[in-house]
């Protein structure tokens, strides 16, 4: 028997290749859609973290800003002490000779009254060979912990002997050989324009007070003691009643040796910039503010 190959049935054919392409579009749908579902969903996530960050960010601003709030409001009105001092020397020829004149310009910005009990000044004379690019350095003696006794010797009592001229054993500041010091009373006072027997004054919040003192002074011979540094003394009493010495950077004077760099020079001048007797900070006791 002979058997003949059949013939396909093209309509059934037809059927299954239209399946496939629908259910090939079918797929195509369900992915896109998948798809679509996806990026929304990932859209959605990214909100949702960055608006925690957001709020994270706003949150530490906003600490951030309240903690300077604090600290301004810390700094600038709930001080319970706050005692600054600025020093004035209205003859600056004087310096050197037998006279001096400082003023001693004193404001309370803190919340309690400030006592100063009594006013001096120490003078620095040294020999040394300063450089002119670092001279400005040598007011700095008047913080030197090697001062003969200053402060302490001043807060028990006045010294026994005024004028009394004594070598520092071990300065600090470089380049000086030997240097001397001496400590003064005044020997006239004006508090506020009005003259007086003692300089002791009581300083109210947010007020100011100026000692005027004159000084009967040991002459300075600067050929021979070419640095000469003028530290004014405050003894005065902190909040808790303890009595406290300040020496304070004043007034330089410095002339350059012959030969020296800037040799037959002079440069002198004033410390400039107010200082903080209160509150009171480790040495230097009399710390310039920046």
């Amino acid at each position: 028997m002979i058997h003949a190959n059949p013939t396909p049935n093209r309509s059934v054919t037809s059927r299954r290749e239209g399946d496939d392409t629908a259910g090939e579009v079918r797929r195509l749908k369900t992915l896109k859609m998948m798809l679509t579902n996806f990026r929304a969903a990932a859209s959605k996530i990214r909100g949702v973290f960055s608006g925690k960050a957001a709020i994270l960010i706003s949150l530490v601003s906003a600490i951030i800003a309240l903690g300077s709030l604090i600290t301004n409001l810390i700094i600038n009105f709930w001080h319970t002490e706050d005692l600054i001092i600025y020093l004035h020397f209205p003859k600056p020829n004087q310096v050197g000779t037998t006279e001096l004149t400082i003023d001693y310009f004193f404001f309370d910005g803190g919340k309690k009254m400030a006592l100063i009990e009594d006013v001096g000044v120490v003078q620095l004379q040294a020999m040394g060979k300063p450089q002119g690019h670092n001279s400005h350095l040598y007011i700095e003696l008047c913080n030197d912990p090697y001062l003969p006794g200053f402060p302490h010797r001043y807060e028990a009592m006045p010294p026994e002997k005024d004028d009394e001229l004594t070598e520092i054993q071990k300065p600090q500041t470089p380049q000086i050989d030997r240097a001397f010091a001496s400590f003064t009373w005044p020997k006239e006072i004006n508090i506020d324009g009005h003259e007086v027997a003692s300089s002791a004054v009581l300083i109210e919040p947010e007020k100011t007070r100026i000692i005027t003192a004159r000084y009967d002074m040991r002459r300075v011979d600067q050929n021979v003691f070419n640095i000469l540094v003028i530290c004014p003394v405050v003894r005065y009493f902190d909040s808790e009643g303890h009595p406290t010495v300040a020496v304070c950077q004043g007034y330089l004077s410095v002339v350059f040796p012959v030969g020296e760099p800037g040799g037959g020079g002079k440069m002198f001048g004033p410390a400039y910039r107010p200082a903080r007797l209160l509150p009171t900070v480790d040495r230097p006791t009399c710390p310039p503010i920046s």
